[in-house]
């Protein structure tokens, strides 16, 4: 299988998108395609990150994605010296590789729009929630690299601010959701903390409140704000670090310094303005402890109580192996 690591033509630009661990129907090496059913969520329908006929762009240089069908094949097809390559380029040692065939897509980057005129690649991938994108630009970029992306779900705890028990984020629904991606609103944020921003599911409106930790001065990354950011396992976890009297509530001086980041513009950047002191919304004390499902909640200052949720936004976590 030589041609899986020749690169393509250069006038022809190729992208194409592996998800791992499919589990619709029996794959069989080579020939077999697998076919993705669509979800839907409160009767709105949505893909997965690589789904079947799912319309639409990762981002502003990638692909539109019409895909037609996902062939699978194993490990055993490939010779030691390419299994030896793969191993280097991307750390994955066994598994099952998998490839997309798309037609007919289109160059969504700042040049000219390109016709596709190769229209097959072989990607490989070794577990659920991997992608592998290989791109080979137009000539006139002249860059050829590799992308893994690692789909996954990770959490910062948002407010009810607006007192409409519905959190403003895609389709209302904060649990964990990953492979899924919500496309509704998508922005590039360090959603994981490590300093390299990731093209993250974002806030919908402008109604709701992230929590902000009292040592931040601004938000930066995820690690201001009260999630799975630093190795938490939920955002009421880092939450608890505050309750000193471990009375089940962040109250009185321990709110001393906490904020509240209103993203009024929902571009996943702090503007003037949007990143407030929390006594200015009245908040008295924080439930650190939920139940079950993520969902606590808030006191303000006339004793009633507000949902406050831990969100769940899947995030595709991009790591550059080569370019």
């Amino acid at each position: 299988m030589k041609r899986i690591l020749m690169i393509l033509t250069v006038t022809a630009l190729i992208i194409s998108i592996s998800l791992a661990g499919i589990k619709q129907g029996n794959i069989n090496p080579d020939t077999q395609q697998v076919k993705i059913v669509d979800t839907y969520i409160n009767n709105v329908q949505i893909h997965k990150v690589v789904a079947g006929q799912a319309a639409y762009a990762l981002g502003p240089t990638f692909l539109q994605n019409d895909w037609d069908e996902v062939q699978a094949g194993s490990w055993s097809n490939l010779t030691a010296s390419e299994l030896a390559y793969l191993d280097t380029i991307t750390d994955l040692s066994n598994g099952v590789w998998h490839y997309i065939d798309v037609t007919g897509q289109q160059y969504l980057g700042n040049s000219m729009p390109q016709d596709i005129i190769s229209t097959r690649i072989e990607n490989f991938v070794y577990e659920e929630g991997d992608i592998i994108i290989k791109e080979n630009k137009h000539i006139t970029e002249g860059i050829d690299y590799q992308l893994v992306l690692q789909v996954y779900d990770y959490s910062p705890i948002v407010l009810d601010l607006d007192k409409s028990r519905t959190i403003d984020v895609a389709y209302g629904y904060w649990l964990p959701h990953a492979p899924k991606f919500f496309q509704q609103n998508v922005v590039m944020f360090d959603i994981t903390g490590d300093g390299v921003k990731d093209l993250v599911e974002w806030m919908v409106g402008p109604n709701d409140g992230l929590l902000v930790a009292p040592e931040s001065k601004t938000v930066s990354s995820a690690l201001d704000l009260f999630g799975t950011a630093g190795g938490f396992s939920d955002g009421y976890e880092k939450l608890r670090l505050y309750d000193k009297d471990k009375n089940g509530f962040v109250e009185g001086n321990e709110l001393k310094g906490f904020k509240v980041w209103v993203d009024k513009n929902t571009n996943a950047k702090v503007d003037e303005g949007e990143l407030q002191p929390i006594e200015k919304f009245g908040i008295t004390r924080l439930s650190v402890n939920h139940n079950g499902k993520y969902v606590s909640f808030y006191e303000t200052s006339d004793g009633k109580k507000h949902l406050m949720w831990d969100w769940w936004p899947a995030a595709i976590e991009v790591k550059s192996i080569r370019k």
